[in-house]
């Protein structure tokens, strides 16, 4: 007599098993090759290894080097963590962002900080004391602007009255302005106005008033 099974035999349970694993194998195996291929084909940058606030010192533990797709590679990208160790991050970055100049100090920041100023004359940076350290949040590297004092100072004449806050400096430029350090940020100036900015910031906190962007 004939016997019947009602499910497939163990081997043939097996084998279709065998073939399910292999197929998918197959298939992460291409995808893998299919991205190392990319990976291999992009240009590596120099990215920020972890968040570093404003007014950092880059170390090279700091940055990895990363492949990134060329047509989002940005101007001014590093490509190289020894040329951008040691500078200093003039605006709050995070993990995985692409490293610029327009990030760090170095010869590219000097010259547009200097782009405002006279060609004979090369700007100095001093740092700022604010009377409103909730403006510094609204600060951006390279904003240009004018420093008053706060101190109401009378009027001459019979009927002194106040006036508004003697203007210290002129035409500065925003170096760094941290939010997570507000009260104090650092500022290019004219050598003259720098001087006059640092005395007057060392007896009282002092106005700030944006006068164009970055």
């Amino acid at each position: 007599m004939k016997l019947s099974f009602p499910f497939s035999p163990p081997g043939h349970r097996r084998s279709v098993l065998l073939r399910r694993v292999v197929a998918a194998a197959l298939v992460v195996a291409a995808v893998v090759s299919a991205a190392a291929s990319r990976l291999e084909s992009d240009p590596s940058v120099v990215v920020f290894a972890r968040p570093l606030a404003v007014g950092s010192e880059v170390s090279a533990e700091d940055l990895r080097l990363s492949p990134f797709p060329s047509r989002l590679i940005p101007e001014g990208a590093a490509t190289e963590i020894a040329a951008v160790t040691g500078r200093v991050v003039v605006t709050g970055v995070g993990a995985g962002e692409v490293v610029t100049d327009a990030r760090l100090t170095g010869p590219r920041l000097t010259e547009e900080l200097a782009a405002g100023f006279p060609s004979d004359q090369r700007p100095v940076v001093v740092p700022v004391k604010l009377a409103d350290p909730a403006t510094t949040a609204l600060l951006r590297h390279g904003d240009t602007v004018t420093l008053v004092t706060t101190a109401e100072t009378a009027a001459p004449g019979p009927d002194p009255g106040p006036v508004p806050g003697i203007v210290v400096a002129t035409g500065g430029r925003v170096v760094i302005a941290d939010p997570a350090q507000p009260e104090t940020i650092l500022v290019a100036l004219e050598a003259g106005q720098a001087q006059r900015t640092a005395s007057a910031s060392l007896s009282t906190p002092l106005g700030i008033v944006v006068t164009g962007d970055s």
